[in-house]
């Protein structure tokens, strides 16, 4: 053991300092320091009392349970924080809390505690516990078996090193740089060396990572993440920039966490498919494979397996895939035109999906909708130039658009997408199934929140806007709900007024005339209003078209009833090809 309460590790931007661990002999750390990297076992010590027992809710209500949830809340993050810096199935962390001590095991499902027992009185208890820790296997101690820590004399340390070194035959990503070697077979963009360079710089741990196939296991080369998801709970996404050691190139791995769901594809089969059949701007599969590794906590919290019918609704396998592309955040990108150029490659690929593959993607987002920079020669000089496309990613949480039975598949237990995104319709009914006009509204936030934070426009106060818009939610009857602001931006067909100012984009001198994102929000923002009017009666008195607009525009057109355009308006997202049009 070693006690760490005073000092974080070098460079951990977290600076998150647990009290002390228990680490495997030949590591024990000698300056203070957690060393988040090495560490077996979390050590946490509180002074006593059922104020900081976070398992303690004996007294629910009283004064000390906003502390417990602190404490609760705490030991949440350094757990989360071991995650983030190993490769584990599972943590162990002991809380002592004065004279008392509990035993915790956490992994992706949730969190098995012990009782609390005094250990000052039970000391052969103490003992046996962790001697028992002691005489786990690394696996039983929660570490992942199928990656193997590189020192530096070994070959594959050696070889990542001299893989982060510049190479001359690497080309910019920037878009129009024109390529002067045509002899080239593959094509290494500076970005791609230059975020392996980053993720093993200083002493950062570096694995050699085994995927499983049907063909055996295939090996990659990755040190830290580039990509960590948040927290404990849910899948634990993380994404390496990776060299593929049988394929000598570099590639992108996601680690993760699937739940175990009956008839619910893996990501990799999903992408084969949408390859198949010839899906544009979606990712190349490499490989993929499940690991042994599930959550166990669910068999702690349920009867045991055997006597239910089904794997505990909860419960998560283990699960890496790799793919070819190693692409760029959506925020990379420099202007408008790059932005509505990068979401319509999206949108195609999404179209592609549903129309050859009838597949739905079900988790539209900023995240997941990616910039790749590709080589393409020109139709006009015929040169190399570097273009940027964009790239739908993450078809994880993908369905078939038809059940090939045609019976309704049965919808998985848990709200799917990401909030930010998804449409107002599936928050306020997240058992509805998705369909592409759902898919449509998300890419519009897409464009909504990339435009407001990085383009210019007469929004006074981005941060509250955004964070009404994106992050807000109704509380309804124990159920999370969509915000009002969203909900009344499709109702209304306007973006919501922040200090009564109107929102509009504008040119580098101020200027708002003529400006490209003002058509393409307002012509949007009109197809959705016209959908969620669909989606009522029209004739009742809350239509949110019956009003003077509305009534104009029947007017001016001269040629059908109101009911007749709003359901031609309407009718504009059933299909990719309208918001195709106005994206090019």
């Amino acid at each position: 053991m070693s006690l760490s309460q005073d000092r974080w590790d070098e460079g951990d931007v977290v600076k998150l300092k647990v009290d002390g661990a228990l680490y495997p002999e030949a590591v024990v750390p000698s300056d203070g320091r957690p060393h988040w990297e090495v560490l077996s076992a979390l050590l946490e010590f509180k002074a006593g009392g059922t104020k900081f027992d976070p398992y303690d809710d004996i007294k629910k209500g009283d004064a000390d349970a906003t502390t417990r949830v602190n404490v609760r809340g705490q030991l949440t993050e350094y757990v989360a924080h071991a995650f983030a810096h190993q490769h584990r199935s599972a943590m162990f962390l002991f809380l002592v809390n004065g004279f008392k001590m509990r035993a915790t095991r956490w992994d992706r499902s949730g969190t098995i505690f012990t009782e609390a027992f005094d250990y000052t009185q039970n000391r052969e208890l103490l003992r046996d516990l962790f001697w028992g820790f002691s005489r786990l296997t690394p696996r039983g101690q929660g570490l992942d078996y199928s990656v193997t820590p590189l020192r530096p004399d070994d070959e594959d340390y050696r070889t990542m090193t001299d893989l982060a070194e510049e190479n001359e035959n690497d080309i910019s990503e920037e878009e129009g740089t024109i390529v002067r070697d045509p002899k080239l077979k593959t094509y290494v963009f500076k970005y791609v060396r230059s975020a392996f360079a980053a993720s093993i710089a200083g002493d950062a741990a570096r694995y050699r990572i085994a995927i499983p196939t049907p063909k055996g296991n295939r090996f990659y080369l990755a040190a830290k993440p580039h990509i960590v998801a948040a927290g404990m709970s849910g899948r634990g996404t993380r994404g390496y920039v990776a060299w593929d050691l049988a394929g000598k190139r570099f590639v992108w791995l996601k680690d993760a966490w699937r739940p175990i769901y009956d008839n619910v594809a893996t990501e990799g089969s999903v992408l084969r498919t949408l390859n198949k059949v010839g899906v544009r701007n979606v990712p190349t599969y490499v490989c993929d494979g499940e690991l042994e590794d599930e959550t166990e906590t669910p068999n702690w919290a349920k009867p045991p397996l055997e006597e239910t019918s089904n794997k505990p609704e909860e419960a998560f396998r283990h699960y890496r895939i790799v793919v070819e592309e190693v692409c760029m955040p959506l925020t990379e990108f420099k202007n408008g035109k790059q932005l509505l150029s990068t979401v319509r490659d999206c949108v195609q690929a999404h179209g592609d999906a549903v129309n050859k593959a009838h597949i739905h993607h079900r988790d539209v987002s900023g995240g997941n909708v990616l910039i790749y920079p590709t080589v393409v020669r020109s139709e006009h000089d015929g040169k190399l130039r570097v273009v940027w496309k964009g790239l739908l990613t993450d078809w994880e949480l993908s369905k078939p658009t038809t059940p090939a039975n045609g019976e309704p598949a049965a919808r998985q237990p848990v709200r799917t997408g990401t909030w930010q995104f998804t449409a107002a319709r599936i928050l306020d009914n997240p058992s509805s199934a998705v369909v592409t006009a759902d898919e449509l509204e998300a890419f519009f936030y897409v464009i909504l929140y990339n435009a407001l934070r990085y383009l210019r426009h007469t929004c006074p106060n981005v941060q509250l806007t955004m964070f009404d818009y994106f992050d807000a939610y109704d509380f309804v009857d124990g159920q999370y709900r969509c915000g009002g602001h969203k909900r009344s931006s499709m109702q209304n067909g306007t973006l919501p007024q922040t200090g009564g100012h109107l929102i509009y984009w504008i040119d580098d001198a101020g200027k708002l005339l003529g400006h490209p994102f003002n058509h393409v929000i307002v012509t949007m923002l009109r197809w959705f209003r016209a959908r969620y009017a669909m989606l009522k009666p029209l004739a009742d008195d809350d239509n949110p078209l019956a009003d003077e607009e509305s009534a104009m525009i029947a007017a001016l057109s001269g040629r059908a009833p109101e009911s007749d355009i709003i359901r031609e308006l309407a009718q504009k997202l059933d299909s990719h090809k309208s918001m195709l049009d106005l994206l090019q």
